[in-house]
């Protein structure tokens, strides 16, 4: 039940930001906030480990890595 709720969340973000640049993904608004790709990367990894919390579900978190987040950039 609790990754379904995520899982319905993956559309209405993909239309969200599907049609964003990479420079718009990455823009961040102020030096202590993050960036869209930021936010998406930190819902869809909170979803992968949304059952940390269950001893049988556990898988390494690596926070740092998670807010180095940037868009991919597309080869012209």
């Amino acid at each position: 039940m609790y990754a379904g709720y995520f899982h319905e969340a993956h559309d209405p973000m993909r239309e969200v930001v599907g049609g964003l640049s990479p420079a718009l993904l990455d823009w961040k608004p102020g030096d202590q906030t993050n960036s869209i790709a930021v936010l998406i990367a930190h819902a869809l990894d909170s979803e992968r480990h949304g059952g940390r919390s269950w001893p049988v579900l556990q898988c390494p978190g690596d926070r740092d890595a998670a807010f180095a987040v940037a868009s991919p950039r597309m080869s012209s």
